[in-house]
Formats: structure tokens, C-alpha cells, sequence
């Protein structure tokens, strides 16, 4: 199970790599990063309202 922290930072590497992209005029790829970094960005939120530290398998 990835953890709250784990989530965030994932998020944040997607971003980068998805900024990367774009900037190189790589649209679709680009946009394909920005749905796992707002899954990722989702799910660490979900981690912080429950209060918990990891993302229970089985939830997506």
C-alpha cells in the first residue's frame, strides 16, 4: 500500500515529468501524466481527511 507521503511525492514527479512534456510540445503525453498525477494527488487527500497513512488496497 503506498503511503500519504508516498502519493504526494509521486504526484509531484508526474507533474514534473507531464511539465516536461508539454513544454517540449508533447500534448498528449502530457495530459496522460495529469490523470495519474490527480489520482495520486486524490488519493493522498483521502489518506489525510481518514486519517490514515496508507491507501487501502482494493480502493483503486
Amino acid at each position: 500500500m503506498p503511503t500519504r507521503n508516498e502519493l504526494k511525492e509521486l504526484a509531484k514527479l508526474r507533474l514534473k515529468e507531464a511539465e516536461t512534456l508539454f513544454n517540449a510540445g508533447l500534448y498528449d503525453g502530457s495530459a496522460y501524466l495529469c490523470g495519474y498525477v490527480t489520482e495520486f494527488a486524490l488519493k493522498a487527500r483521502i489518506c489525510k481527511l481518514l486519517g490514515i497513512d496508507e491507501y487501502p488496497s482494493g480502493f483503486g
